[in-house]
């Protein structure tokens, strides 16, 4: 399971203990949102996401996956 993306919002995976660079975060905006984008009408936010066992015991970390949250305001 990955969260879903809309018109709004981009959901970019950043592996367990990984990063992304600023033109990775970059480009994705632009193959999402399109190239005419300013980059002052976007924040920039964290998720865990709960992407395996989900309806399975407590919480365990290695269920969980890491997204930046790209949202236009």
């Amino acid at each position: 399971m990955t969260p879903t993306n809309d018109e709004n919002t981009l959901y970019l995976f950043v592996s367990k203990y990984g990063s992304l660079s600023f033109s990775e975060i970059l480009m994705g905006m632009v193959n999402h949102f399109g190239s005419n984008i300013d980059i002052a009408d976007f924040e920039i936010g964290h998720l865990e996401y709960h992407a395996r066992h989900v309806n399975y015991d407590l919480y365990d970390s290695s269920d969980y996956d890491n997204y930046l949250v790209i949202s236009r305001i």
